[in-house]
């Protein structure tokens, strides 16, 4: 796939390109750019919060560097950038932490709008938006994030995808496809899109993504000497007590080696788009 660039609140006010690099042409995906408007016109996207008296930062994921970085779940994907980490109940569910804030305090957004997931109330859910399909990963910082909502106090993050074709497509058709795997836990999957003119001015787009994972090998117990020593101690209690059934299942997680139960997923999307210029 190639690179892509970020475009939201744009101005159409340049009328010359910067010289692009031998090595911004090459990475370059002029139908998935963000610089070019849908008539060939610059686009030069600017900060809408620059206008407000309040600090705001902001990074942007995108292109060759939102590849080498795709996870299954949002949050590993921003896990490098400065006061970003992620949840991490397991690979197949994790979330965005902003300087320490998370759940509601940190707005996922798809394109502007809410993602529809409930992973803001617990860390065992997953967010709804696949990297896979995205062109772009905003992250929002600051106190006039909360323009994205009243308890967006912690940051937000805006993923945009290429549901909405932006510009007509000059070729047959423009298809895009990215594949990743692993051994740690046998990880397999990938993401393809496929943009369609159906006509002069009608671009048909489609995407999707499949991934599939066992669970985590580790090499060990799954769990630290500490714990395992308080976890038998309480299943040396319930013994003593008579409850041999509980005392089982105690020993059982406290001998757990090799791989860490509960941690495999599977997830697939499907996503669709229809312009008409």
């Amino acid at each position: 796939m190639a690179a892509l660039a970020l475009g939201s609140l744009p101005a159409f006010a340049q009328t010359a390109a910067t010289p692009a690099t031998p090595a911004q042409e090459e990475a370059d995906d002029d139908l998935h750019s963000r610089n070019i408007g849908p008539d060939g016109e610059i686009i030069v996207t600017v900060e809408g919060l620059t206008q407000l008296d309040v600090l705001a930062g902001t990074n942007v994921v995108e292109g060759i560097d939102l590849q080498r970085n795709l996870d299954g779940q949002l949050g590993e994907v921003l896990a490098d950038l400065p006061g970003v980490s992620a949840t991490s109940f397991s690979p197949g569910a994790s979330r965005p932490v902003i300087r320490g804030f998370s759940g509601e305090r940190v707005k996922v957004l798809v394109d502007g709008l809410a993602a529809l997931d409930v992973s803001n109330t617990s860390d065992d859910h997953a967010v709804s938006i696949d990297p896979l399909t995205a062109e772009s990963i905003e992250v929002l910082r600051g106190p006039a994030v909360i323009l994205y909502g009243s308890q967006a106090i912690g940051g937000a993050v805006n993923v945009i995808d290429k549901r909405i074709p932006r510009r007509r497509v000059t070729e047959d058709f423009h298809f895009d496809a990215l594949a990743e795997a692993d051994t740690a836990r046998n990880l397999w999957g990938g993401g393809a899109s496929l943009d369609l003119p159906l006509g002069p001015n009608v671009v048909l787009h489609t995407s999707g993504s499949y991934r599939n994972s066992d669970d985590v090998e580790v090499p060990g117990f799954t769990v630290a000497d500490g714990l395992r020593a308080e976890i038998l101690a309480e299943a040396a209690e319930e013994e003593e007590e008579g409850e041999f059934e509980e005392a089982e299942e105690l020993r059982e997680a406290a001998e757990q080696r090799g791989f860490v139960p509960n941690s495999g997923s599977e997830t697939w999307s499907t996503n669709g788009g229809l312009t008409i210029f």
